[in-house]
């Protein structure tokens, strides 16, 4: 099971980091990160479950590449993180050389 941390709720995971808690050791997440979240938050959220980051859902090419180049710099070297890259099918096509190089797994 994967907990997916809405955009509506922005960076604050508790409600995510909540729902894996009562659902178990088996389940996952995907949180959204903004530039208070520190290094410690993030080894907090891996603690509890959480495996990936997502950006919103960018309009842009550009806007879209900055937001995933943030994401893939933040977990890079981060053992068991990934990037979760959710955008329209005109902005994938865009800079899919550049997510395709990640540094990082992207789903």
């Amino acid at each position: 099971m994967a907990i997916v941390q809405p955009s509506v709720c922005g960076a604050d995971n508790s409600r995510a980091l909540d729902a894996i808690k009562q659902l178990g050791p088996g389940a996952r997440g995907i949180v959204i990160v903004d530039d208070k979240t520190s290094n410690v938050d993030l080894d907090r959220m891996r603690r509890g479950g959480m495996r990936g980051i997502r950006d919103p859902d960018p309009l842009e090419p550009a806007v879209a590449w900055q937001l995933f180049k943030a994401t893939t710099d933040r977990i890079k070297g981060r053992r068991g993180w990934h990037a979760e890259f959710f955008a329209r099918l005109s902005v994938i096509e865009a800079i899919k050389d550049q997510v395709m190089a990640s540094p990082v797994p992207v789903s």
